[in-house]
């Protein structure tokens, strides 16, 4: 998942910025309401950039282009930036928004971990959410939506689609798509430095 090992390091709690460490607001619901705010479209992508540096940063470092690289590569759970092969937005196929039942249903079941009321780091969170269950109920959706996309559901998946109702269908994608793909160049870009963690 990323460059570190949870195994002999600890998830990094700042990060070193123009050779100053920041403390860093790691816990999960704190990246989710940064995810959240990230997707709303009522707001700017300059309102979106407070709200990262805002949500993040208990003192928001003075290099904002710095502190916004970081916290992208933070976000990413330290991972580079995936680059796109055909140049096209994939579609998203979840949203904590609407999805966020389904997720802490699914991290209560497999972990027994209760998401309302237990501390996670973001990473961990990232890790946990990327090895659910394929058979959990949350996974089955996103089967179902991907399939629903691709026009390759059967005749008894697309009636078992229809019959979850607003359970099954793909979250609302960017309104503006140019500018969703201008917004992921410009965080690729920024994500391209390496972040110095400490």
């Amino acid at each position: 998942m990323c460059w570190m090992n949870p195994l002999t390091e600890r998830f990094p709690t700042e990060a070193k910025i123009q050779g100053r460490r920041y403390a860093l607001r790691p816990d999960f619901r704190t990246c989710v309401r940064i995810v959240l705010a990230c997707e709303a479209p009522d707001l700017t992508w300059w309102e979106k950039q407070a709200v990262i540096l805002r949500l993040l940063y208990p003192e928001i470092p003075p290099d904002h282009g710095a502190a916004l690289r970081c916290a992208v590569r933070f976000l990413d759970g330290g991972e580079a930036p995936r680059h796109q092969v055909d140049g096209e937005e994939p579609y998203r196929l979840y949203s904590f928004r609407k999805d966020g039942m389904l997720i802490y249903s699914a991290f209560y079941q497999q972990y027994g971990i209760d998401l309302n009321r237990d501390a996670l780091h973001w990473w961990a969170f990232l890790a946990l959410f990327n090895d659910l269950d394929p058979e959990c109920r949350f996974y089955r959706i996103l089967r179902l939506r991907q399939g629903y996309l691709d026009g390759t559901l059967t005749k008894e998946e697309m009636q078992h689609y229809r019959d979850m109702g607003e359970a099954a269908t793909v979250p609302e994608q960017p309104v503006d798509r140019a500018e969703q793909q201008a917004i992921d160049r410009f965080l690729q870009q920024l994500g391209q430095n390496q972040i110095e963690e400490g």
